[in-house]
C-alpha cells in the first residue's frame, strides 16, 4: 500500500510540475494603434508588468511584446493594462528609508498602469516590490497620482494623505460628502467603492476591473483522512535490538484554515491544520513485548502552491513544518524498564493534491520521520507516515 502511494506521489507531482499559467482570449493595441486578437499568459500579476507573452492561436508559437511597443492589453474581463507618462512618487514607507520631506518627490515615468474602474472618472494602480500607488483622471486625461506619503518629522513618523483633498476637490457632485472622502483608505477596495460611487452619481457608464483585487481569501475545511504510518525504537545507549512497532492504520481529523494571497491568480496561500490522530500498536520481539498508545494534536504550518488545470480544477503543493503536542500518551514494557512518555516534537511535510470547483479536495502527504522522545536523548524513534486526506471547504 505504502509503495503505490508513494507512486501516486510521483505521478501528480509529475502533472504539476508540467501545469502551466492558462493562456486566455485577450487583446493589445500596438503604437500604430492596431488592435490584435490574442491568446496572452495570464499570470494575474501582483507587480505591474513591463512585457506579456502572447500566442496568435492555440497551436502559434509563443511571442512576447513589451511596455515600448504596446499602448494597452487586456485578459478577459478582469484585467486591463494601460501605458502612460506619469509623474510617479517612489518614496519608501519603510522606517529606515523614510523620506524627511512632506511633499510628494515625483520622477517622470513611462509605466503599464492596471485599471481598476473605467468611466467619467477612472482609477489605476501601480505596484512593484516596493510600493503601492493609485492614480486617477476626468474625461480620459493623463492619469495624476493621489498623494499618500509616509515621511519621518522630527519627533515621529507622519503621514501626508492629501489624495483625500484630492477626492473632496476634483469629485464634486451632490451624491457625495465630505465624509465619504475623508473615510476613504488609500487601498484598491476603498478607492474602488469612491469611484463607483462617483460616477453613479453623474450617471456615467462605469466598469470595475478585479473589484476584490486587494482582498484575501479565507477557507475553511474540514479534513479527514487515513494515516498509514509505522514506528520503531532504538536504544544507541546499550545497542539493543531494534523494537518494531510495525506499521499501523488509524483515522485522522482535522480543520484547515487558508489565507489565500490576492496575485497571481490566487496561486498562494498560508495554511495551518491543528488535526488530531492515534498510533495504537503492540511490540512482539524476542526479548520484550509492550504496547504503544500514542495520541497527538499536529498543528501543520505552511505554504501552498496551486497548479490550474482547468476552470474547475487544480493541483496543489503543500511544503509545511509539523508541530507535534502529545495527548495522554505512553510506551509501557513488559520487562518493566522504563515507562517512556512522548515530547513536544516536530517534522518536515510535504503533500500533492487536487481541488475540485474549490469546495472538495484529496490531498496524499508525507510526513518524515519525527523523534516522539527528545528527552531521552539515547533513544532513537523513527515515526513517520504517509495520509489520504479527503477534504471540504465551507
Amino acid at each position: 500500500m505504502r509503495r503505490k502511494l508513494l507512486i501516486a506521489f510521483g505521478v501528480i507531482l509529475c502533472v504539476a510540475s508540467h501545469a502551466q499559467v492558462q493562456f486566455e482570449k485577450g487583446y493589445f493595441i500596438d503604437d500604430a494603434g492596431n488592435t490584435v486578437t490574442c491568446l496572452i499568459k495570464n499570470h494575474d500579476w501582483k507587480n505591474n508588468p513591463t512585457s506579456f507573452e502572447y500566442r496568435l492561436s492555440e497551436t502559434a508559437e509563443t511571442l512576447k511584446s513589451s511596455l515600448q511597443e504596446v499602448q494597452e492589453f487586456g485578459v478577459g474581463n478582469s484585467l486591463k493594462y494601460k501605458r502612460f507618462v506619469v509623474e510617479i512618487d517612489r518614496s519608501s514607507s519603510r522606517t529606515a528609508a523614510l523620506s524627511n520631506k512632506r511633499a510628494p518627490e515625483f520622477k517622470e515615468e513611462t509605466q503599464f498602469l492596471k485599471v481598476l474602474v473605467e468611466g467619467k472618472a477612472s482609477l489605476y494602480q501601480f505596484n512593484d516590490d516596493v510600493i503601492s500607488r493609485f492614480f486617477y483622471s476626468m474625461d480620459e486625461a493623463n492619469p495624476q497620482q493621489l498623494v499618500y506619503k509616509e515621511y519621518r518629522t522630527k519627533d515621529t513618523r507622519a503621514i501626508n494623505d492629501s489624495y483625500k483633498q484630492q477626492l473632496l476637490n476634483d469629485f464634486k457632485c451632490t451624491g457625495l460628502t465630505e465624509a465619504d472622502a475623508r473615510g476613504t483608505t488609500y487601498s484598491a477596495s476603498g478607492l474602488i467603492r469612491y469611484f463607483k460611487k462617483y460616477n453613479e452619481c453623474e450617471q456615467s457608464s462605469v466598469k470595475v476591473f478585479a473589484e476584490n483585487s486587494d482582498r484575501l481569501i479565507f477557507n475553511l475545511s474540514l479534513r479527514p483522512g487515513v494515516v498509514f504510518s509505522s514506528l520503531s525504537m532504538a536504544n544507541e545507549l546499550t545497542g539493543a535490538e531494534k523494537l518494531e512497532f510495525g506499521n499501523n492504520i488509524s483515522f485522522r481529523l482535522g480543520f484547515e484554515t487558508e489565507l489565500v494571497f490576492p496575485f497571481n491568480n490566487n496561486k498562494w496561500s498560508l495554511v495551518i491544520e491543528p488535526t488530531y490522530q492515534q498510533f495504537k500498536s503492540e511490540l512482539q520481539s524476542e526479548t520484550n513485548s509492550g504496547h504503544i498508545n500514542y495520541k497527538s494534536i499536529e498543528f501543520p504550518f505552511g505554504v501552498r502552491r496551486y497548479f490550474f488545470v482547468s476552470p474547475n480544477s487544480k493541483l496543489f503543493i503543500n511544503a509545511q513544518y509539523l508541530l507535534d503536542v502529545p495527548l495522554e500518551s505512553s510506551v509501557q514494557f513488559s520487562s518493566g524498564v522504563m515507562e517512556l512518555k512522548p515530547k513536544h516534537n516536530g517534522s518536515v511535510v510535504a503533500g500533492i493534491g487536487l481541488n475540485i470547483k474549490s469546495r472538495f479536495s484529496l490531498e496524499a502527504r508525507y510526513q518524515a520521520n519525527r523523534q516522539l522522545f527528545n528527552g531521552f536523548t539515547f533513544i532513537d524513534t523513527k515515526y513517520h507516515g504517509i495520509a489520504m486526506i479527503l477534504g471540504y471547504t465551507f
